[in-house]
């Protein structure tokens, strides 16, 4: 058994890496629970209804549908739905265990994103250091898309595998590029963001021939990727909706304004990590910087389009940081987390604040509020096994159909381009903001009864008019035709929510 300066040097040393063994527990911890408590949101997200509502009608006919049965006003044929499969999972989980199942359905999906940029990370030989240092910067950027539980979830998961296959084939290890065109076979039948994939592995390629690497595979891989999205129940007419999409405006939806429209904090933080990111790449170098081309796409397109948001802050995490290690900035994280007590204790110190962080949002619930989702009003509507058609907001038709059809058929939802021409969305927007010419609107179609969110224009319109007031509470008011004579009713109560769904 050694004695002497030996063995204190030897129990130093382990000493040593004890401590960097319990820094990096600690700094995991930290990113974790800085991670849930960004993305937690007990709130349901509006889409998850019309998503189901699709599942359960088509097992009832036999086949997916392709033409809209929730309307009463004007709709696309076909209906392609390109969250279809995000829509049959969701319905899937319900069914099987409850809606509560959907929370941690939402994380597995986050924190396998996560896990995917960790690998793409550690690939290009990222330190721990610089990755806990830096993540940090993205994660409220990626936040941003994790509602519960959007189709988008999916995209920026598959995403970032993508990322990581582009990583290995710049290795050199060329086979795994060839699992791309099977993960567009899925992505293309969870949401429409595929088509970001495939631009990004154009972009890989361009920069492979800039930097006179082998590229010729990578268009090839390209053009199976683009071909494979004809796989799926909708066959051609899927490149044909996918490209008036891309070409529609939404003026009423803020998630395709530019970046412009984010909160202060968040563009704020979207330019310090663009400035951190060039800065890097001017110190490391255009040689030491890949993925620099596939960045400052992703940076562009949220320059253009919020919902590009997530996707940069994907490629932003798993690359960036490797652009930094290299640099003396990247040895300037070293040297803070060199101080092994000092960098372990704050860690456990934020490790524990985001904790409380997200225990207080509430990271394991998923509510209906009824400020969000008209809660009493369709409760009202159930109660009376009222049969007709009812004019209703945007956010809201998905949720009614859910609870109401058949009975009830209403006048949008948020599937927007998916199932109604724009001049139907047009229109409904236009109502509910009491724009010049809102009651032709509202004569145009056979509506029987209006559901109407307190706070807007209509609302505020609707008593001038001889429809008549027969729900109300704090957030939701419902008002019938002439003639039709429905039992008056008020909530007092105005606040109260419903679990999901």
């Amino acid at each position: 058994m050694p004695t002497g300066p030996a063995a204190a040097g030897s129990s130093a040393a382990l000493s040593e890496s004890a401590k960097l063994r319990v820094l990096r527990v600690v700094a995991g911890s930290f990113l974790l629970a800085f991670f849930v408590a960004r993305i937690a949101g007990p709130v349901a997200d509006l889409d998850m209804w019309h998503e189901m509502a699709l599942i359960r009608e088509s097992l009832a006919a036999g086949h997916l549908l392709t033409s809209d049965v929730y309307a009463y006003t004007p709709t696309i044929r076909p209906v392609v739905d390109h969250e279809w499969g995000a829509g049959a999972l969701l319905y899937l989980v319900v069914q099987t265990f409850g809606g509560w199942a959907i929370v941690p359905l939402k994380y597995l999906v986050a924190l396998l994103t996560g896990a995917a940029v960790l690998r793409c990370a550690r690939l290009r030989r990222v330190g721990f250091e610089e990755f806990t240092a830096l993540t940090p910067l993205a994660i409220p950027l990626f936040a941003i898309g994790c509602a519960t539980l959007r189709a988008q979830a999916y995209s920026f998961l598959f995403f970032a595998v993508l990322l990581c296959l582009l990583e290995l084939d710049s290795r050199g290890k060329r086979r795994w590029l060839v699992a791309a065109a099977p993960l567009f076979v899925v992505w293309v039948n969870f949401h429409g963001g595929c088509v970001v994939g495939v631009i990004t592995l154009g972009i890989y390629g361009m920069e492979q021939m800039v930097r006179r690497r082998p590229a010729l595979h990578i268009f090839g891989i390209t053009a199976a990727s683009a071909a494979a999205l004809v796989v799926n129940p909708y066959g051609v007419a899927y490149y044909r909706q996918l490209w008036n999409a891309l070409r529609m405006a939404r003026p009423e939806i803020t998630e395709w304004y530019p970046i412009s429209v984010a909160s202060p904090f968040h563009q704020a933080l979207f330019w310090t990590t663009v400035v951190a990111a060039a800065y890097a790449v001017s110190q490391a170098g255009w040689r030491e910087s890949r993925g620099a081309l596939i960045l400052a796409a992703m940076a562009g397109g949220t320059v253009l389009h919020l919902r590009m948001l997530p996707f940069y802050a994907v490629a932003w995490a798993a690359y960036v940081p490797s652009y930094v290690n290299g640099i003396a900035l990247g040895g300037w994280i070293r040297g803070l987390f060199g101080r092994r007590e000092g960098a372990t204790a704050v860690c456990l110190i934020l490790t524990m604040f985001f904790t409380v962080m997200a225990i207080e949002v509430g990271f394991y619930k998923l509510v209906v509020p009824n400020d969000r989702f008209p809660v009493g009003a369709v409760r009202y509507l159930k109660a009376i096994q009222f049969h007709g058609n009812v004019m209703t907001h945007f956010e809201h038709g998905a949720y009614i159909s859910w609870w109401l059809y058949p009975d009830v058929k209403v006048s949008v939802d948020s599937r927007y381009e998916t199932a109604f021409p724009p001049q139907v969305v047009d229109q409904c927007f236009a109502f509910y903001e009491a724009q010049p010419g809102w009651q032709g609107i509202l004569g145009k179609f056979p509506t029987d009864v209006v559901m109407t969110p307190t706070v807007t224009a209509v609302a505020k319109r609707m008593p001038a008019t001889d429809w008549k007031l027969v729900y109300r509470d704090e957030w939701f008011q419902i008002y019938e035709r002439p003639g039709l004579n429905l039992p008056f009713r008020e909530n007092a109560a105005g606040r109260f929510e419903t679990s999901f769904p």
